[in-house]
């Protein structure tokens, strides 16, 4: 599976992810501050899934799951690195059995909620 992290992510978050997944970063792209859209875009050219702390990508009616290789949002109680890094060691877990392509992950602290529209 391929996998962007967004810029307010550590970079080192994606070790989390372990060897088996292709994870860039905005960052090292030179995405920095780019739009919504343009990342997704980029995402998409790419097959990539969007792993994010951005609310907005939450919002299933501004983004259908449907229409992209997966967005995950990362939502830990407390935004630390070490929170982070355990919120994506669970989204590694739960790739053994789930796909997450055209999928929204929520991923919060206790639960991870998926979402697929129509």
């Amino acid at each position: 599976m391929k996998f962007k992290l967004d810029e307010h992510l550590p970079a080192d978050v994606a070790d989390a992810f372990g060897p088996v997944h292709d994870v860039h970063t905005v960052s090292a792209e030179g995405l920095d501050d780019a739009s919504d859209r343009r990342l997704l875009d980029a995402c998409q050219a790419e097959g990539r899934a969007l792993v994010t702390l951005d609310t907005d990508f939450a919002n299933i009616l501004v983004y259908p799951p449907q229409q992209f290789a997966g967005l995950i949002v990362l939502r830990p109680g407390v935004q630390t690195y070490a929170a982070m890094k355990e919120a994506a060691a669970r989204v590694r877990q739960l790739l053994k059995s789930e796909r997450v392509t055209n999928r929204l992950w929520i991923v919060e602290d206790r639960r991870i909620r998926v979402f697929e529209s129509d």
